[in-house]
């Protein structure tokens, strides 16, 4: 890849994060939604609105894309995990109801991985499998649309989530594992992974306060 597509693809990063970071002022755990927008549309876009579940997406997908710069990308297993299991989340969410805490732990597991991908540690290719399914689990459910929503379109903006969070982590994977391995790519993914983990602590701060005052 050429230095000058790695740079875009670094401002582009840089933007998901600000945009995600000037999300969390308004709602911090709150799903987001667009007004008027429903059904198929709705459900592509949710992972990108939602702050938490971009958060996680970006660090997990970057991580996993970082420890195979300049090789082909593995994640076959990963992926045959949070195929199926993202899937059984976002059903399940039509027959359980889903704590509001789970929201936190999306947030520590963004920021857990993120502080990985700062220090840029070495990760045992096996690790991927069981992050990404647990991954795959808490983003399907906390993913749950609207109560009351008619079946067909309950079903629609589901199977829409469902093509997105797949779509997501393994192109910021892909994207990531494509950069080559300059100490100043390095560097950036350092820098960006410093960011998704300050966003993430300032996050889990404010709701931790906000729980404890109620």
């Amino acid at each position: 890849m050429s230095r000058r597509n790695c740079q875009s693809g670094r401002a582009s990063t840089f933007a998901v994060l600000l945009c995600g970071s000037l999300v969390f002022p308004t709602d911090a755990l709150a799903h987001s939604a667009i007004a008027g927008m429903e059904g198929f549309g709705a459900g592509l876009i949710h992972p990108l609105i939602t702050a938490h579940h971009l958060l996680l997406l970006l660090a997990l997908g970057m991580l996993t894309g970082q420890g195979q710069q300049g090789q082909l990308l593995k994640i076959k297993v990963p992926m045959l995990l949070f195929v199926p299991l993202s899937g059984l989340a976002l059903f399940l969410t039509t027959r359980i109801a889903i704590p509001a805490e789970l929201q936190l732990l999306i947030l520590c597991a963004a920021l857990c991985a993120a502080l990985l991908l700062a220090a840029s540690l070495p990760i045992a290719g096996w690790a991927f499998a069981p992050a990404f399914a647990l991954a795959a689990l808490a983003l399907g459910l906390d993913s749950g649309v609207r109560v009351g929503a008619p079946t067909s379109a309950t079903a629609t903006t589901l199977v829409a989530i469902w093509i997105s969070l797949n779509v997501c982590i393994v192109n910021i994977a892909f994207y990531t594992s494509l950069c080559p391995r300059h100490k100043w790519v390095q560097i950036g993914f350092r820098v960006a992974g410093s960011w998704i983990a300050a966003i993430c602590a300032m996050v889990l701060a404010f709701a931790l306060k906000t729980q404890f005052l109620n």
